[in-house]
């Protein structure tokens, strides 16, 4: 994922908004990256278990969802970077 999806400001005001506002985990303003944090608190405060319990099945498809579209962005990624390394290899 490139580093410049969410710019820095974004970021930072998202997670000072959050410690103001007293949350156990910082939130970030990545949607699905926040469904995920709270998906695998642990034993973190929870304010609507029985919400929770009610969406863990789709938290879990979510999740692989997710991790299906970072892996493709990180074999691209290795895609690009072999390619660029062959490149070079063949100039030098």
């Amino acid at each position: 994922m490139p580093s410049d999806v969410f710019s820095a400001e974004s970021v930072a005001r998202n997670l000072v908004s959050s410690a103001e506002a007293g949350d156990y985990h910082l939130y970030g303003p990545d949607a699905g990256q926040n469904l995920l944090v709270a998906g695998a608190a642990g034993i973190t405060p929870r304010w609507l278990p029985l919400l929770e319990c009610g969406l863990l099945p789709v938290i879990g498809l979510v999740e692989m969802l997710v991790c299906w579209w970072f892996d493709r962005f990180a074999y691209k990624y290795a895609a690009r970077h072999d390619a660029e390394r062959a490149a070079a290899k063949k100039r030098g």
